[in-house]
């Protein structure tokens, strides 16, 4: 369903948001490498790690006290391995076993990058929380299908805090940007990533011949129509199929899609003062692996199934975009 929407009927999105980075970037041809050029100036805002835990105790107020004290815990209690230092490795993830804490290791350098990656892994931790003191052990691992939607709303549920919150037009349009920015990577990027992978599958399923050249080319041509005339694409573009290491595993991209878009749709509702959807998603938290991934999202009001959903998120980026525009112009 996500696939067919991001392909056919919301791409227009999209390609209009390629034109408003070629308008607002003044150039005569616009290169796909050129997407990556910021549209809007960084938010030079340093926050403490006192300062991150009270946006975020903010930002997740909604899910109520007993939901903030798992947050709590985890900063008292130092889940959390926060600095770089040597040796250390990159990146952020969300760790541990069933009778042990969710012990977080990130690399905390105090920007906005920073406070959104601890709310993000917070997400993770909560959920592995929750579900661990909810569940008998086999039932307490929950499935990849739905792991990123606790991250997901986490996040979405700071930037829209932060929006609400800025000093000045120029910071609401950073934090707009960057969720702009996410929409684009996971409502349309990631379907084209899923198109290109389905249709090799298929072609192998059909024992179609398949080259280097046959799939180079797909690829170049799926990144054009997606992109929209707009974008001129690199000579190489074709070639960036074989740095995507998702494409080795067995249909993993579209997981990330449908975390945002659920997490979009249960976002809207909580600041909607949606109580029912706030109980829901938190018994969803607490449910674990004990049911099928479908049924799960169901049971927290976000049916996958529903057709709903997905026009929600890809309404959410165009008011989104339009908002932007009047701001950027």
């Amino acid at each position: 369903k996500i696939l067919d929407k991001a392909n056919n009927e919301y791409r227009y999105l999209f390609h209009r948001y390629n034109h408003l980075k070629k308008e607002i970037l003044g150039l005569d041809e616009l290169y796909n490498y050129d997407l990556s050029v910021p549209l809007v100036k960084s938010v030079s805002k340093k926050f403490t790690i006192e300062e991150c835990f009270d946006i975020i105790n903010q930002a997740l107020a909604p899910f109520g006290k007993d939901y903030l004290a798992i947050i709590n815990r985890a900063k008292e209690e130092r889940w959390i391995d926060y600095y770089p230092t040597t040796g250390k490795r990159g990146g952020a993830y969300s760790s541990g076993s069933y009778l042990t804490q969710p012990y977080i290791l990130m690399n905390f350098i105090g920007d906005y990058n920073s406070l959104s990656t601890m709310i993000h892994e917070l997400g993770h931790s909560v959920h592995t929380y929750l579900s661990s003191h909810n569940q008998d052990y086999i039932n307490s691992n929950y499935r990849i299908f739905v792991a990123e939607v606790a991250s997901t709303v986490n996040e979405t549920l700071l930037i829209n805090y932060m929006m609400d919150h800025t000093s000045s037009k120029e910071e609401k349009a950073y934090y707009m940007y960057e969720q702009l920015e996410n929409c684009v990577g996971l409502i349309f990027r990631q379907p084209m990533f899923a198109d290109f992978e389905h249709r090799l599958h298929e072609m192998a399923k059909n024992n179609e011949p398949m080259s280097s050249k046959i799939m180079t080319d797909l690829y170049a041509k799926l990144n054009q129509e997606y992109f929209g005339e707009d974008v001129k694409m690199d000579e190489l573009v074709g070639w960036s199929c074989y740095y995507v290491p998702h494409f080795y595993y067995d249909y993993y991209v579209y997981k990330y899609t449908l975390g945002m878009t659920v997490a979009l749709a249960i976002v809207k509702r909580i600041l909607n003062g949606d109580t029912q959807q706030v109980e829901r998603y938190l018994n969803f938290l607490k449910s674990g692996g004990k049911e099928s991934p479908v049924d799960l999202l169901s049971h927290a009001g976000v049916d996958p199934l529903d057709d709903a959903i997905y026009d929600d998120a890809f309404h959410y980026f165009e008011d989104l975009l339009n908002e932007f525009e009047k701001l950027v112009k």
